[in-house]
């Protein structure tokens, strides 16, 4: 007896009304005599999930349409489609050929893999994208539950829990989430084409960061050229969701012109840099791209690079700075050279120039 043959006769023998999940083949999606025995069902909408979900790859471009069709008709039926055994490498051809889906179920194996990790975060990310609902088994732990609920995911099965548990989540999550104090830019965006215009805007960065605890799937655009506080100061408080949970990767909007700015925030962490003046079309390009900030932790500022630049910033010497760190004069040296390095600098005075040019960036 097939899969879809065991499932079906387990279905006549269910009540009414419970919340059933079946797993169908996606093969299925392609064989009108299975597809119309399931079709046909006379039963409660079925949670199904999707699985050997690498047949769907090697399917014509003809087999891939009839199976987003078929998809179709299950959804119109009241039925939610769910891709299941999800991990950072399947996931990446399905970014490409939309499917009608409610959501998606992110491996346990991928998350043992990369819950200590940022990576999950941007694989969360990457499923939202897809389907309105994320969720993640193989949660054991408490410590599990919290990493699953910091990359965003909003449901989690496990043996910690006896049923899954869901995060509160607004459904009509935003493209964007936009942070400036430019009425003109704010304007562009709400009254731009979809899905710019799926923005939700605000002045605060600690305002836009809690409504990305909202809608982890949102794009956190934030526009360095228009604020209130100091770029450094801004810059600290997105390194420390960056480069630590929630792990989140922003996008940054910076003048053309500026390459300062520019060169400085490349060098601050994972962030996108895009220039301020970009169109329509190739801004959503790059809040579609799904792939990392180029770079990695060696060519960010450290832990220990960052707070040098920071007491820099307000005026200290390189001798106090050893001070309040209570480091050798020598370490402080050696983190400067390395400071200069990232920033392709070649001297000191070089850095004391481009901080002070930062510092009269503020409104």
């Amino acid at each position: 007896m097939t899969l879809l043959e065991a499932q079906l006769a387990a279905l006549k023998k269910t009540p009414h009304g419970n919340n059933l999940f079946i797993n169908l083949p996606i093969t299925v999606m392609t064989e009108p005599a299975s597809f119309q025995r399931l079709i046909n069902l006379k039963n409660t909408p079925l949670n199904i999930e999707i699985v050997d979900l690498s047949a769907f790859l090697a399917f014509s471009a003809a087999q891939k349409q009839r199976v987003i069709q078929n998809l179709s008709k299950l959804r119109e039926q009241g039925h939610s489609i769910w891709l299941d055994d999800i991990d950072e490498t399947v996931i990446q051809p399905f970014l490409f050929c939309r499917l009608p889906l409610n959501g998606i179920k992110i491996d346990k194996g991928a998350f043992w893999r990369l819950r200590a990790t940022p990576a999950l975060r941007q694989l969360v990310s990457r499923c939202f994208q897809l389907a309105g609902s994320v969720l993640i088994e193989g949660i054991e732990t408490e410590r599990d539950r919290t990493w699953a609920l910091q990359a965003g995911a909003d449901l989690g099965q496990g043996y910690y829990w006896p049923q899954s548990i869901s995060q509160p989540r607004k459904t009509d999550a935003p493209f964007i989430i936009l942070v400036t104090e430019d009425h003109f830019l704010r304007t562009g965006f709400l009254n731009g084409q979809f899905p710019l215009s799926s923005c939700c805007d605000y002045i605060s960065l600690d305002d836009a960061l809690g409504a990305q605890a909202q809608w982890p799937s949102a794009r956190l655009v934030v526009d360095v050229e228009s604020r209130s506080t100091g770029l450094i100061d801004q810059l600290d408080q997105l390194r420390r969701h960056s480069l630590y949970p929630p792990f989140l990767t922003p996008w940054l909007l910076v003048r053309a012109d500026n390459y300062d700015t520019r060169l400085f925030c490349k060098a601050a962490g994972p962030f996108h840099v895009l220039e301020r003046q970009m169109n329509a079309a190739g801004l959503q390009h790059s809040l579609m791209d799904a792939r990392p900030p180029q770079g990695s932790d060696k060519d960010w500022f450290s832990r220990n690079e960052w707070p040098i630049l920071q007491e820099l910033a307000r005026g200290k010497t390189l001798r106090q700075i050893a001070l309040l760190q209570n480091r050798p004069y020598s370490r402080i040296i050696y983190r400067l050279s390395c400071i200069l390095l990232k920033l392709g600098l070649s001297h000191r005075q070089e850095l004391l120039h481009l901080l002070n040019n930062l510092s009269d960036c503020t409104f």
